[in-house]
């Protein structure tokens, strides 16, 4: 039971304009939790701009990158308004983003 949000446009695998990443969020019906892939598809220098839309704006979260571990705790309406910039190092990698309510 959650709800599956696709954040990025059609993603080719063939042809040269593709998008730079690739990422789904799912998030719990209750807005209690959620998790986000971030896939970065080509070797385009920009960072990915995320901004969650499955997370309860009244709340805030614990938001952990696991690929080393950093939190932070964070509220809801400023990532709406803010959103989140992830940088990978080069195509075929990935970040995957936890959020826990608070």
């Amino acid at each position: 039971g959650c709800r599956v949000f696709h954040h990025t446009p059609v993603v080719r695998i063939d042809g040269e304009d593709r998008t730079p990443y690739c990422v789904w969020e799912y998030a719990a019906a209750d807005g209690r939790s959620a998790m986000v892939g971030i896939f970065k598809l080509t070797d385009a220098p920009e960072p990915c701009r995320f901004t969650p839309r499955g997370l309860d704006i009244t709340a805030t979260y614990r938001l952990r990158f696991d690929n080393d571990g950093a939190s932070a705790e964070v509220p809801a309406y400023a990532l709406r308004q803010q959103g989140i910039s992830v940088s990978l190092p080069r195509s075929l990698t990935s970040e995957l983003l936890l959020f826990e309510r608070l």
